[in-house]
């Protein structure tokens, strides 16, 4: 996680980001014949039926986490804490990156990790308690954003779904998780250069470099 920290973050939060979190909703038709499944899948984010899930990147927009799809009337908090298993992993001393919808899911973290997020209007004033660079904010979480659309390039994502085929989209969802991972960063990690420097290199350099990084350690 140290390792994914751009140089841009450096002095801008109290703690180092852990991750990003932002919720997608892929729309759906509505399931005229059952009207329980119907009101169930309203989503009230998109304004029509759809499936939801949630992703946990990095700063540099690699996915560590996702969601199962749940139905769009389900809030965003409840699929977090649905899933506060998946989040124990997330090491103590960091922070999360997140808009308002997800500020208030700090318990659902067992190291607990406090959330910033970009300071809101109220009564006509921009809250004093919160950070003031909101702008920086916002585009530094816009990462995440950008992943939920690199997994909904698949057309059975992108598109509105036919109620028939709704379940094949938990498997079009993971697959399009697990192909955002095999893409290039989004924002380079401070340690960018190196790495790619690592693997242009021929198999013997990489296995003499990884000799001297072990008899140095």
């Amino acid at each position: 996680l140290h390792a994914h920290q751009p140089h841009e973050f450096d002095g801008r939060y109290k703690l180092p980001i852990a991750c990003l979190v932002d919720g997608t909703a892929i729309k759906m038709q509505s399931p005229r014949k059952d009207s329980l499944l119907a009101h169930a899948t309203f989503c009230h984010k998109v304004n029509t039926n759809a499936v939801q899930g949630i992703l946990w990147c990095t700063p540099c927009g690699m996915v560590l986490r996702n969601t199962s799809l749940f139905c769009g009337r389900l809030s965003e908090k409840a699929m977090v804490f649905l899933h506060r298993k998946l989040l124990n992993d997330f090491p103590r001393g960091f922070a999360r990156l997140v808009d308002r919808g997800f500020a208030r899911c700090t318990a659902a973290y067992r190291n607990v990790l406090p959330g910033f997020y970009p300071a809101f209007v109220k009564n006509g004033e921009i809250a004093k308690d919160l950070v003031s660079n909101a702008a920086e904010q916002s585009a530094d979480r816009y990462v995440v954003e950008v992943a939920n659309s690199r997994v909904k390039l698949f057309k059975s994502l992108s598109a509105i779904a036919r109620y028939n085929a709704a379940r094949h989209l938990e498997r079009a969802w993971n697959t399009g998780v697990a192909a955002t991972d095999a893409m290039l960063p989004l924002r380079r990690p401070a340690n960018w250069l190196v790495t790619m420097q690592f693997f242009s290199a021929s198999k013997s350099e990489r296995k003499e470099r990884q000799n001297v990084q072990q008899w140095g350690d």
